[in-house]
């Protein structure tokens, strides 16, 4: 061996016994040969090298021949995929200022390794070998094995960008609370309403009834309620619906001194019974009875009908027990398929202590066919106060018909 690690083999005795004449070896490049012969001198060169990851393969080393008459022992470097593929196993080499071999050739990371972690804020540097990982602020940290576990801190609170709560109701809208857990408010209920006080949280509003308006009113915690419409100056309000099913009377009691004028629409009007005729009366205790003495009352009425002639005729009665809209002469209401009727029923200043008169006008069809417009109006002959109006039908029942009441505001 030289003083450069080469081997040199000689064949003594000119290729006699016990001398080397030839070597076999796994790969040669030219002029390298395979084998490798001595040379004149009956020597045969034997010298060590490294070769590149993956050069050699799995077996890591191997004999080559480059030069004639020598032989060189190849061990491959290691590749960066040798933990999945062989053929780039090797020799790796370690820098010594990170890493230490001890007396039995194990090796570790050096305490003075100059490894460093940067972070949001500042740079971690680890001390003996050893990196503490720490939770933050609304963080927790867990280690187990090889794993290290961050975690959010379970709520998160207000402070670091979260509720403070760990569950919240389905369609719920979130109140604030400084820096306290938000709270859930329910407005999920059909109509409701989010609305302030001012001072403490928001409330729901419940809906309120059907043609009831939002209006404001400071005497309520949330300042809003609902109510009833109030009468603007010369507007007409709707104030309620009926709807006749086999009914045998329709009423609308509670007439006063809000409204000027009542106004009542008489829509898909028909009797359960053929040859009847249409009657109103009205009320002076709300209700409770209905005025029917023989003289209570005074109508008359103007029909148009649809003969080929049209026929222009009149009735009446200056005393009655009610006020009749149909002739009574002949052309009563009639029930067949489509004998429907429509009216306009106005009612003047009932709650004033006067005779209380109402105008009648509108369409119905006769028991014979006949198309009927009429024109009518009726008096209760009484100085009462009427509060309550109702219709009826000579016999039978109100098979169907939709009725609306509006008052005309008396301001």
């Amino acid at each position: 061996m030289n003083g450069e690690g080469s081997i040199t083999i000689s064949a003594s005795g000119g290729g006699g016994a016990g001398g080397a004449t030839e070597i076999g070896i796994d790969v040669n490049t030219s002029p390298g040969t395979n084998p490798v012969v001595p040379d004149g001198g009956d020597v045969i060169a034997i010298s060590g090298g490294q070769v590149s990851s993956s050069t050699i393969g799995a077996n890591v080393i191997r004999t080559n021949s480059t030069v004639v008459n020598e032989l060189t022992i190849e061990i491959q470097g290691s590749g960066t995929n040798a933990t999945t593929d062989s053929i780039f196993n090797g020799v790796c080499h370690f820098d010594s200022g990170q890493f230490t071999s001890d007396s039995n050739s194990f090796i570790q990371l050096a305490a003075t390794a100059p490894l460093s972690f940067p972070t949001d804020s500042g740079t971690a540097t680890p001390a003996a070998n050893a990196l503490t990982v720490a939770g933050g602020t609304g963080l927790n940290t867990s280690g187990s094995g090889a794993t290290v576990t961050v975690a959010l801190d379970i709520p998160v609170i207000v402070a670091n960008g979260g509720t403070g709560a760990t569950s919240l109701g389905d369609g719920f809208v979130l109140l604030g609370s400084g820096t306290g857990a938000v709270t859930a408010l329910d407005v999920t209920v059909q109509g409701s309403i989010l609305v302030g006080d001012g001072t403490t949280d928001p409330i729901a509003l419940p809906v309120g009834t059907d043609d009831q308006v939002l209006t404001a009113d400071q005497s309520e915690p949330s300042g809003l309620k609902w109510a009833t419409s109030a009468a603007a100056g010369g507007a007409w309000d709707f104030i309620s619906t009926a709807t006749a099913s086999a009914s045998a009377t329709i009423s609308f009691t509670g007439l006063n001194s809000t409204y000027f004028m009542y106004r009542i629409f008489i829509d898909n009007l028909a009797p359960a019974s053929d040859s009847v005729r249409f009657y109103i009366s009205t009320s002076s205790d709300n209700g409770s009875s209905y005025d029917a003495g023989s003289s209570d009352y005074a109508w008359g009425v103007l029909y148009l009908r649809s003969q080929t002639s049209p026929n222009l005729a009149d009735d009446g009665d200056q005393t009655d027990s009610v006020i009749q809209m149909s002739d009574t002469d002949g052309a009563a209401w009639g029930n067949a398929t489509n004998e429907v009727s429509f009216l306009e029923v106005s009612i003047f200043n009932p709650s004033q202590t006067q005779y209380t008169t109402m105008m009648i006008k509108g369409k119905y069809t006769a028991d014979d066919g006949d198309i009927v417009q009429i024109n009518g109006i009726g008096t209760r002959l009484s100085a009462a106060d009427v509060d309550a109006i109702q219709f009826a039908f000579s016999s039978g029942n109100i098979a169907t018909g939709t009725f609306k009441l509006y008052g005309l505001n008396a301001s």
